[in-house]
């Protein structure tokens, strides 16, 4: 079934595993969507997940069928699917109903058509939407990750194959000038370069710089570097705001 809005997801950790949660960013905006307050949750544990605990190419098929299944019945009685989480070999689905009871019913129905699984379904009243808000929606550094993932498919679809090394430019801005040269201090001693001071405008009234360094633009590595970068600047009151690298085909 197509989903409404734009979704997004990311990896993580979940309970110290690791974890991938895909999520509705447009419902957001609207959340808690009143008259929607109850949640329900079905686990669905998966046959043949990865040694890592994350759903494998062999199961794609069958769990997207379950998810089409559980979308349907519960769209049919007004449901709104919030989004989903993947760890420990198990997928936990997620949604907010006008009632509860009906809702779980709808969803032991749907899973019918599929008598291999072992599941667990169950829901509680949450007007305030917490799982969505607190559980689901990512983080401040998540958001980072994610904001990387972009980045780097950029990147792929211009024929960069993310191995080679590169000069990455870096952002960050600052509430006073003092931030900003003890930000810039503490990157040059991790090797960075400073390539520009910028001051306050209309446009931006903060203070920032911009950084360089060489290094690698793969996901995992650019994680590392920006999320150190990112923790650097907030503990300077400021923000961290993003990264460039030219395209380097191979």
């Amino acid at each position: 079934m197509k989903k409404d809005g734009h979704w997004e997801f990311y990896f993580t950790k979940i309970d110290d595993d690791l974890g991938s949660i895909f999520f509705n960013e447009d419902i957001a905006k609207q959340a808690p969507v009143a008259g929607h307050a109850a949640l329900i949750y079905l686990r669905v544990f998966m046959r043949s997940p990865r040694p890592d605990g994350l759903s494998s190419s062999e199961e794609f098929d069958a769990l997207v069928a379950v998810e089409d299944a559980l979308e349907e019945v519960l769209d049919s009685i007004d449901a709104i699917y919030v989004g989903r989480a993947t760890y420990a070999g198990r997928r936990d689905f997620f949604f907010y109903a006008s009632d509860g009871d009906r809702a779980v019913e709808a969803a032991a129905t749907a899973m019918k058509k599929f008598p291999d699984y072992q599941i667990e379904l169950g829901g509680w009243d949450e007007p305030d939407w917490k799982t969505y808000r607190d559980y689901l929606s990512p983080g401040a550094r998540d958001r980072q990750r994610i904001e990387n993932r972009k980045v780097c498919e950029i990147l792929e679809r211009e024929g960069d194959q993310l191995t080679a090394q590169r000069e990455i430019a870096h952002w960050a801005y600052f509430p006073d000038a003092a931030a900003r040269d003890e930000f810039i201090q503490s990157t040059t001693q991790l090797g960075y370069a400073l390539r520009e001071k910028l001051e306050p405008s209309e446009a931006q009234r903060k203070f920032g710089a911009c950084i360089v360094r060489n290094d690698h633009a793969s996901w995992n590595e650019i994680n590392e570097v920006t999320l150190g970068l990112f923790d650097l600047a907030i503990a300077l009151g400021g923000d961290y705001d993003g990264w460039e690298s030219p395209v380097k085909k191979s």
